[in-house]
């Protein structure tokens, strides 16, 4: 076996010693010649005795030279068979690791297909990095083109074994029998780099299994690589995607209080809203295919969304610009990881949830590779640009064609359209299967953001590509309603209109406030500045301490029933409140919450107020939508107070830290 066939695979073992060997020994021979020599005449060397009949006529100091020089030949000789074995048992190992995946059974069980990808990158993620350059990179390119790497090589690496690692008694590995061993090329074919070799022999795509034979209708297999996973095990709809598309957009749906994507995918196509005619136009929709993952358990809710958005959007499914997949529970491997892998510190439920929503986009990327020479991922509550299809499509042509390459000589990886988390990423589809793998191997180990920054780097990225920077980002975030539970009121500052648009108004009430924290630290009408640096008394709370920047709050003591924070809008007739978000507390003041109270509204004169939102226990948010929270709808037709009143006599203090209020 050919060294540099060997260190393709597995690196040089330096622990049975070979060259280092070598070394160690003449350095303790040429001590031994030091130590002879500075010995009194007539002393014996090496530590020999001296006296007794194997001496003979021979001088004693004679014969321990030669009995010195016979101990280390026999050492070196030692030293040589180890290294010879060494050599010969990587070289069985890189037959086995590099045999076609198809002659290897697949493991069974439970989630063992992605089990088995992960299981040594788990055990060692040093070694699993250094390969995530070959990890299954087999996206098919658009139009149905061959995978530039077979799923044979990829799957060896993707799967890196420790240096010395080594076999059972029977000969089989961690995944079962021995391969079969390959036998040697002959010598006119090894020139791999002047005449082109064949492609190894492969088994048929499962791609192309027609809907309703065994093969795609029976039991799922646990497999190892999402690129055995047949595509038509997850699609739930959609057909041929036309010629005309060029980028496909890919989104992931859960249940939660509010499905967004009902009307998401009519907003970005221009097909539903207030503006939707300027969203998007008839030849813009003509180049993108949506791809959504219902990537819920509940089977009765991917029923029910998927039937509606079959319903309501089916031009676009019988033209072939829509698809709904889904991946069974089956296909997940082992979600609760924590503990005892409880990295960057979160709950055991984050981790679960985080370890999750890396194998969701993975299964929609891999579908979504072969559709569209380009790949954009979004989430399902989003806002868009006007006619953001054509900026995007406008940007990539004019700074980033395919031609395109880095001082490296490396194309781009990733162009970011949105400052905010896995928002508005775009990938070149014939890269897409890469990604898919790598948030495979790590999906337990960091969050989807995290994976996508090394990713890039690893694929030789080293500078981002921000379009967000320059121009306003495409995307806004209008989702409050978190998939993990609670709320979460993110906003894209880039966008342009910031959801929570905060009319203008006068903050007031008439509680007793901790001098210097006032009301107006707590809404900012015009929406929240970017960057603040507020002042207020320092001394008061240990939250200032050691802090370059500070944020100030409201700060309410000696709270009694009746005691409020109230709004008053400048508009005349009141505001159309859509929605009005509430933090109170403090990270350094865990216990400065309102015991009892509840948000309410007034129309025109602020005389009779209303019902809006319960405050109770320890909510730290409050968040209250039209048509989604209860009440429903407004009990006046517009807001002229908005105020925030205690319900009961209470100890604590009270800490609000920010109101947001939304007309739209």
């Amino acid at each position: 076996m050919r060294p540099s066939r060997r260190s393709a695979v597995a690196p040089r073992s330096t622990s049975s010693g070979g060259t280092g060997g070598g070394r160690s020994a003449g350095r303790g021979g040429d001590e031994g010649e030091d130590d002879k020599d500075k010995a009194a005449p007539g002393s014996p060397g090496c530590g020999w005795s001296g006296g007794g009949g194997l001496s003979g006529n021979v001088p004693p100091r004679l014969l321990s030279r030669g009995l010195c020089c016979a101990g280390l030949l026999i050492l070196l000789q030692n030293l040589l068979l180890l290294r010879w074995g060494s050599l010969a048992l990587q070289g069985c190992t890189l037959v086995s690791e590099v045999a076609p995946f198809a002659e290897l059974p697949p493991p069974s069980g439970q989630g063992a297909f992605l089990r088995g990808v992960v299981a040594d990158t788990v055990k060692s993620p040093s070694a699993a990095a250094s390969t995530s350059s070959l990890v299954v990179g087999g996206a098919l390119h658009a139009r149905g083109a061959s995978s530039p790497v077979s799923a044979a090589k990829a799957s060896a690496a993707a799967a890196p074994r420790k240096p010395g690692a080594r076999r059972s008694k029977k000969g089989h590995g961690r995944n079962g029998p021995p391969a079969k061993k390959r036998t040697s090329a002959p010598a006119t074919t090894r020139k791999a780099t002047l005449a082109p070799t064949p492609e190894p022999e492969r088994r048929p795509s499962l791609d192309l299994v027609p809907a309703g034979s065994a093969a795609a209708t029976g039991p799922m297999t646990p497999l190892s690589s999402l690129n055995d996973i047949p595509r038509e095990k997850l699609r739930i709809f959609g057909s041929e995607v036309p010629s005309t598309v060029k980028y496909s957009i890919g989104f992931g749906s859960v249940k939660r209080k509010k499905d967004y994507i009902l009307e998401t995918v009519g907003t970005m196509l221009g097909l539903s809203g207030d503006m939707s005619k300027s969203i998007l136009t008839a030849q813009e929709r003509e180049m993108v295919v949506l791809v959504a993952h219902l990537s819920d358990f509940d089977m009765d809710w991917v029923r029910s969304v998927s039937n509606k958005l079959r319903t309501d959007y089916a031009d676009l499914v019988s033209s072939g610009r829509f698809h709904v997949v889904h991946a069974p529970q089956e296909m997940y491997p082992l979600l609760e990881v924590c503990p005892p892998l409880c990295t960057y510190k979160d709950e055991p439920l984050r981790v679960k949830w985080r370890s999750k929503q890396n194998l969701d986009y993975a299964f929609l990327m891999h579908y979504s590779a072969p559709l569209a020479p380009y790949y954009l991922q979004i989430e399902d509550d989003l806002g868009f640009a006007n006619n953001w299809v054509t900026k995007m499509d406008n940007y990539v042509k004019s700074h980033y064609p395919p031609t395109w390459r880095s001082k490296d000589n490396v194309p781009w990886r990733l162009i970011d359209f949105s400052q905010l988390g896995f928002i508005g990423k775009m990938f070149q589809a014939d890269e897409l299967s890469r990604m898919a793998q790598y948030l495979v191997l790590f999906y337990d180990q960091m969050p989807c953001d995290l994976l996508l920054s090394d990713w890039m780097q690893s694929m030789n990225q080293r500078k981002r590509i921000d379009y967000w920077r320059k121009q306003p980002s495409l995307f806004q975030h209008v989702g409050i309603f978190r998939t993990l539970g609670g709320f979460q009121p993110l906003q894209e500052r880039k966008f342009g209109k910031l959801l929570f648009d905060n009319p203008q108004g006068q903050v007031g009430g008439n509680m007793t406030i901790v001098p210097t924290y006032e009301g107006k630290f707590a809404y900012f009408p015009g929406g929240e500045p970017q960057r603040r640096n507020d002042v207020c008394d320092f001394t008061k709370s240990p939250a200032h301490h050691k802090q370059k920047t500070h944020r100030c709050w409201f700060w309410g003591k000696e709270v009694h029933a009746g005691d409020h924070f109230q709004l008053t809008f400048a508009a005349p007739t009141g505001i159309p409140l859509k929605g009005v978000f509430l933090e109170q507390g403090h990270p350094k003041h865990e216990k400065d919450l309102f015991v009892k109270a509840e948000v309410q509204v007034a129309g025109p004169g602020c005389k009779n107020f209303f019902h809006l939102a319960p405050i109770e226990g320890s909510q730290t948010m409050i968040y209250w939508e039209e048509g989604v929270s209860n009440p429903p709808k407004l009990p006046v037709p517009k807001v002229k107070c908005l105020r925030i009143i205690a319900l009961v006599d209470q100890e604590d203090w009270v800490a609000i830290q920010q109101v947001q209020v939304r007309t739209s």
